[in-house]
């Protein structure tokens, strides 16, 4: 066993050897070395640049789990490998997986979900298995609205487009919804969808949609007469609409 003056030592001796070697070594150029770094600042900083980089992001999440009792750790790994096409370009690939959660848990809507190759999911949103980098919150539910927050990875987006009132973010106080956001450095930002523009581009990203896909989102279809069956919500529904014309 090597005693701690000794251990002490053999540190100081290798100390000394690397400090020796370092100042034997040829200096590089001051003016190539700056130059050197300068570019490879900038290069990190944009994100086409011609640069292979393997970035790790490590998260730490704690209050996690329905007791907010446990600690999740999350590596991800985001390597950016660029492809030559030409000298003058390269294609960079970044991979959007969308992932949809609903109470839901059979029936159309899931089914509508994967026919667009997005996954599914109708557990909680803690319970996806991952942390997502963007998340879109439509239904305005206080709940949902703080799990989404509390759900997000660090330095991800949440984008609250549903109107909703009252109600608590998940039993947890907002200061508490609101730190989790601070800490991870999330981006929190709500949007109306009500411009004429807004209304435009949506006819035409339907008019570009598939037409046998469109069609199985309209699950009733009600006579003016019966517009109050309209109304009622049924196990099934995605859209009920009243039609005037046969």
């Amino acid at each position: 066993m090597i005693e701690p003056r000794e251990l002490l030592g053999l540190l100081s001796i290798l100390f000394l050897l690397v400090a020796l070697s370092t100042q034997a070594a040829e200096p590089q150029q001051p003016s190539e070395q700056e130059d050197s770094e300068d570019k490879l600042v900038k290069q990190t900083q944009n994100p086409v640049a011609d640069l292979i980089s393997v970035p790790f992001q490590n998260n730490y999440n704690f209050a996690a789990g329905p007791k907010h009792n446990h600690m999740i750790y999350n590596l991800n790994i985001q390597p950016v490998i660029p492809i030559h096409i030409t000298e003058n370009w390269n294609l960079i690939a970044r991979i959007i997986i969308v992932h949809v959660r609903d109470r839901i848990e059979s029936g159309p809507k899931p089914d509508l979900v994967r026919a667009l190759g997005a996954a599914y999911h109708a557990g909680t949103v803690g319970s996806v298995g991952f942390e997502p980098e963007i998340t879109i919150e439509c239904t305005g539910v206080a709940q949902l609205v703080g799990d989404s927050i509390q759900a997000v990875g660090a330095g991800g987006i949440v984008c609250l487009t549903g109107v909703g009132s009252g109600g608590f973010a998940g039993g947890r106080a907002a200061g508490d919804v609101a730190a989790a956001a601070v800490l991870k450095n999330n981006v929190v930002v709500g949007s109306v969808n009500a411009n004429k523009r807004h209304w435009y581009k949506a006819g035409e990203a339907l008019a570009r949609a598939d037409r046998s896909w469109l069609a199985h989102l309209i699950t009733r279809r009600e006579k003016p007469e019966n517009f109050a069956q309209a109304l009622e919500r049924k196990p099934d529904d995605i859209k009920a609409i009243i039609q005037f014309v046969d």
